[in-house]
């Protein structure tokens, strides 16, 4: 999912009392790069040929998210080794998930902020399909991006031991994944296999499950706050 925020457009005026209405693009030193909003041409200029006022919207805006790549996409690939378990005596299957993310900013002109990227595999119990297993709950923190650039990601892994035969049916079959990709707390992009499959499910509660334990479908039990 890659996140499109449009960039507002502002009003500058000029020391000599001439204004333009524009899309700030980045501010490098002492000059400014904008949109045109009328001609959707792109213009450099000095800053200090914009009145005090607009200065300061300059200034503001450069230190707030807007200034920012708001281009941001993730690509989620989830590893999985299935072997024999090595339980003596048993035909239970281990499966090893090890997610991988790559976070890519695709904005040709602006870098990104510092970000945080969270990761959620599940499994379905075989005596429990109503509910949900944590695998994997993490949490990486994301350097600042440069424009047209990529960081991956490799977290750690977790496994799971499942045998559905007849004669023994227990352990936890893999599901799925959810990851969110957040800045300043808010989350700007998401992606989920299966595609939509925690749609519903608040941000809140994504990032408060835990790995090892197991949850309502509905996750009625995950206790926000606390």
């Amino acid at each position: 999912m890659i996140s499109l925020l449009q960039a507002a457009p502002v009003t500058l005026k000029s020391a000599d009392g001439k204004s333009i209405t524009c899309e700030l693009i980045s501010l490098e030193g002492e000059v400014i790069e904008f949109t045109n909003s009328a001609n959707r041409k792109k213009y450099k200029l000095p800053l200090e040929r914009l009145d005090e006022a607009s200065k300061k919207i300059v200034l503001d805006w450069s230190k707030s998210p807007a200034s920012k790549s708001s281009r941001m996409k993730i690509q989620t690939n989830i590893v999985r080794g299935n072997k024999k378990s090595q339980m003596e005596n048993y035909d239970d299957r281990q499966v090893t998930v090890t997610p991988k993310v790559t976070v890519e900013n695709g904005d040709s002109q602006k870098g990104s902020a510092p970000a945080e990227v969270v990761t959620v595999t599940f499994a379905t119990p075989v005596n429990t399909p109503n509910t949900y297993y944590v695998i994997t709950s993490q949490k990486v923190a994301v350097p600042a991006l440069e424009p047209l650039s990529d960081h991956p990601v490799t977290f750690a892994s977790g496994s799971i031991i499942y045998d559905n035969k007849k004669y023994a049916k227990h352990g936890n079959r893999y599901y799925g994944y959810v990851t969110l990709l957040l800045v300043d707390g808010e989350v700007i992009a998401s992606e989920s296999h299966p595609r939509g499959a925690f749609s519903e499910v608040s941000s809140a509660i994504l990032m408060k499950l835990q790995a090892g334990r197991q949850y309502q479908k509905n996750f009625s039990d995950v206790q926000i706050g606390q």
